[in-house]
Order: structure tokens, then sequence, then C-alpha cells
């Protein structure tokens, strides 16, 4: 029983592995995780690149110049962690998306071992490799396992950590441990710090006074707590002082509130679209990544372990997980919405209340045998090829070159000093392109506004264009408005010419670069 589930595990996880492997070198796909890749982190390296990482003091821009290192928008997202070995990634296999995707392929093999060095401590071999068949057949995983983002390393932080923590909360010692692992959980990304809330919800079922209870809690949060001084502290240095530091904040506290973040910002207005409903789309998202197959063993496992009072520490660590991997949903509603992976650091605790609805969560409880067992071993095999069928399918859904094509096309008509505003979304056609390419400007606003942030680096370009879909009537009317109030005066150079990008056509409107920088 025990090998045999060892083996299927493992051939589970070579699968994923080797799928991976496969789609490396294909273009930045149709899904959120293409766009994270090829707009944001692909692009950013692209950034510290040109500039140097540490003499950028490790951050990633979300816009750059190559020849002036005064434009640099740091991007405020998520901190610098992954920056580590995503740029020397870059740097050194290909500067393509190759060279990103093997940097997260080898995050993805290391989530999987640190997921199997948390569980086995807390669960019995056969829970811990149908854990990771689980997982590593999850949908989810096909798609956004290799993503060039940093939520994969709290998924490879959280079990860890989580087992650590009810290693040192049962046997009374081994703090520094969990310290260790906690501390370090805090500097991968924001969503490690949902942990907390975590254990302290399995924490207040506990026993013990008020008194100790506080202690307790006090005790899981200071490595969470020294994380997050440290990365301020980082931010401090990085942004050059308090002040950037509180602008950087204000535009990380602004993503808890998506209507907000679009009021605060042209561009953001003008790239929100339609806010999705909150429940249904998470709702989806769940069909879609996890499957119901998994998802409903996942609800039985969960009403397994609370119905045997969450005494043993694996079932803790399960609901503990839970919880940590759903509270980003709702803290941050408008973005769970919208990004089918939120669920990353969460996946492996479905998989785990998956594992234990079969095999229990007591460490200390017989293996089934035959013939329970053999029987387990088929429904569980069954569910995880299942899951890594439709893993692949999945992943094919999202399969295009449009982007490469559009931005390759995109790098023939623009230069390294050319300024680019575009009507387009923002897309991952930007990572081929050297120009300052700004996304989503659809509106006199946004236009205007970009005027004047970028009229102090106007001698860092030499032409300079808009670029506008022309089924975009509705948004771009003013570029053709007759009127006086609403042309482009003394700045229009060329009239606006059809251009064909990457399969698809496109009007391109040439602006005399002293008119446009001028000062009204």
């Amino acid at each position: 029983m025990q090998r045999a589930s060892q083996l299927l595990a493992t051939a589970f996880i070579l699968l994923l592995l080797g799928c991976h492997v496969a789609w490396r070198a294909e273009p930045w796909d149709n899904s959120l995780g293409g766009v994270n890749g090829g707009a944001y982190y692909g692009y950013a390296c692209k950034g510290l690149a040109a500039h140097g990482f540490f003499a950028k003091r490790m951050l990633g821009p979300e816009l750059f110049h190559r020849d002036d290192p005064a434009i640099w928008r740091p991007y405020a997202n998520h901190p610098g962690t992954g920056y580590f070995f995503l740029y020397p990634a870059y740097l050194h296999l290909g500067r393509d998306e190759a060279s990103l995707r093997w940097a997260m392929l080898g995050m993805l093999g290391f989530s999987l071992v640190m997921v199997w060095l948390g569980l086995r401590r807390v669960a019995r071999p056969e829970v811990t490799a149908a854990t990771l068949m689980l997982l590593s057949s999850l949908p989810l995983l096909y798609q956004y396992g290799n993503m060039v983002d940093i939520p994969l390393l709290c998924l490879a932080m959280a079990p860890i950590t989580l087992a650590r923590w009810r290693a040192w909360r049962d046997a009374g010692r081994g703090y520094l441990g969990y310290f260790a692992l906690a501390f370090l959980a805090g500097l991968t990304d924001w969503f490690a710090y949902f942990l907390v809330p975590g254990m302290w919800l399995i924490d207040l079922f506990e026993s013990g006074r008020a008194g100790e209870r506080l202690r307790r809690a006090f005790l899981i949060g200071l490595p969470f707590g020294i994380s997050l001084v440290v990365v301020g502290a980082w931010l401090v240095w990085a942004r050059g002082g308090l002040e950037n530091l509180a602008d950087h904040a204000h535009r990380l506290l602004l993503a808890f509130d998506g209507k907000q973040m679009q009021q605060q910002s042209d561009i953001h207005r003008a790239l929100a679209g339609k806010e999705p409903p909150f429940f249904p789309s998470l709702g989806g998202h769940l069909l879609r990544t996890v499957g119901i197959p998994v998802l409903a063993l996942a609800g039985l496992g969960l009403l397994r372990a609370l119905a045997g009072g969450l005494r043993s520490p694996l079932a803790k660590v399960a609901v503990a997980g839970l919880v940590a991997g759903a509270l980003p949903a709702f803290a941050f509603r408008s973005h769970a919405a919208k990004h089918e992976f939120w669920f990353l650091m969460g996946s492996v605790f479905f998989a785990l209340l998956a594992a234990g609805a079969l095999f229990g969560f007591e460490r200390d409880r017989e293996a089934p045998r035959r013939p329970l067992g053999v029987a387990l071993l088929v429904l569980l095999a069954a569910v995880a090829g299942y899951s890594a069928w439709r893993g692949v399918g999945f992943h094919a859904s999202y399969r295009t070159e449009a982007f490469r094509d559009r931005g390759r096309a995109m790098a023939r008509i623009f230069g390294s000093r050319d300024f680019v505003m575009s009507s387009l979304s923002l897309a991952a056609d930007r990572f081929y392109v050297d120009a300052v390419m700004i996304p989503g400007v659809r509106t006199r606003a946004s236009y205007d506004f970009l005027r004047e942030a970028f009229r102090p680096h106007a001698g860092s370009f030499d032409r300079v264009f808009i670029l506008w879909d022309p089924a975009e009537t509705a948004d771009t009317f003013w570029l053709r408005d007759p009127s006086p109030e609403g042309r482009l005066p003394y700045l229009v150079r060329k009239l606006p010419e059809p251009i064909r990008l990457g399969g698809g056509d496109f009007y391109l409107l040439e602006l005399d670069p002293k008119g446009f920088f001028a000062a009204p």
C-alpha cells in the first residue's frame, strides 16, 4: 500500500514536470499568468538587465526606459524576493520565455519537495503520497505551476511552516525551527502572512488561560512581524526614503479595493472593465482549477477533520492552511474575482483534505488493508488521472501565439527611443518591444496625465506614437474629434495610418515630440 502510493505519486509528479519542460518555450499565453509573466516579471527582468540588479536595488519595474535610469516606476504588488532567481535565469539562460520558465520549474520542484518535507512529520506515508498525487494532478498546477509570478513561493513555504508550528505546539519545544521557517515565509510574498490568522483560529480551540493564549498568539506572529520589518526596511532603502515608501504602501493598499484603485489612476480606470461578481467568479475558478472530484473529496475531508474535533496535528494543519488559503480571496475580492490562480497557496490543503477523506488524519492509524486499500488507490489514481487530463486541456485552452506575433511586429516599427501610448490592455506583447509602451491609454485624461508625467524625460525620446484598435471607437473618439477642444493641437506630425500587427488591424498616429512634451 505504502510503496504503491509512493510510486503513483512519483509518476504524477514526473508527468506534471515533464509537461512543463515540454511547454517551456511556448509564447506567453492568453491567461492572466501569461500577462503577468510577459507584461510584469519578464518586462521587469528586461529593466533589471538594462540598468543592473543592485543598481536599481532589486526593484523590478512596471515601467522603465533602457537609456534613462530616471524612468523607473517600481512594480509595487509583491516583495522583490522572486527576482533573486528570476533575474539570473533570465540573464544567463536565454532572455526569453524559456529562461524564466526554467526558474519557475525549479521553484515548482522545490515546492513539491517542501510539501513532502512538511507533511512527512505529521502524516502517514500513504497520506503524504496521496496529497502529492492529487496536488500534482490539479489543473491549477498544469496551467499556473510554472507561471512567472511569486505566489508559488507561498505554496512552498506554507505546509512546512504549519507542520513546524504543530511540532512546536504539541511537543512544547522546537520554536526556533518554526521561527526560522515562518520568517522565511514572510519574506516570500504577502500571501504568506495569511498563515497567521489560520494558526490563530486553531489556537482559539486549544486549552490554556487567556494570558497563555495571548503569549502563543504573539509567538506565532512574531517571525512574520520581523520579516515585515525587514521587507519595509528594504523598501525604504530601495525607494530612497520614507516618503517614497509611503507612496509604495499606498499603491499596495489600494489593491484591497479594486474600485478605489481604479479611481486613483486614469490608466487603472481605463484597464478596469466591468467588475465580475465575486462569489460566482470564485466558484468558477475553483471548478476550473481544482475540479469537482477533488473539491468533493476535500469537503468530505473537512467534515471528517471537524467531526474528529481537530484532535490530530494533521487535521489542524489542513484546516489552518485552508483558512490561510481562502482569506486572500476575501481580502482582495476584486483581484480574486479576476485571477484564477488566487488559490495557489491553498491548493496543497485542498489536496491534503481530499487525501484525509480517504485515509484519515491520525498518524497512528493503520493503513487500510486489502481489498479496501486497493480500492482506495484505484479511486485515488482515477481522480488524479482525470484531473491531470483536464489540466492538459486547460493549458491548451490558453495557448496562443498572438502576443509574440504582435510584439515582434511592434519591434520592427518601434525602437528603444520611442514613446508609445496604446489603447490596448496591458498584455505580454510589450515583453518583445524595446520602446516605452504605456497600455490602456483610452481617454484624453490618460493622455494629458502622461504628457505631464514624462515631460522631465523628454530628451529620452525621438518619436511619440498613439496606437489604437479601430474597434474601440467609443473609447478613442477624442482622437478624431474635429472640435478645437477635442483635437490634439499642433502635435500631429503624420495622419493616422492603418497598420497590421500580428494578424490584427490597428491605427498608428505619430506626434511631434516637441509639441507633445511642451509645457501648456
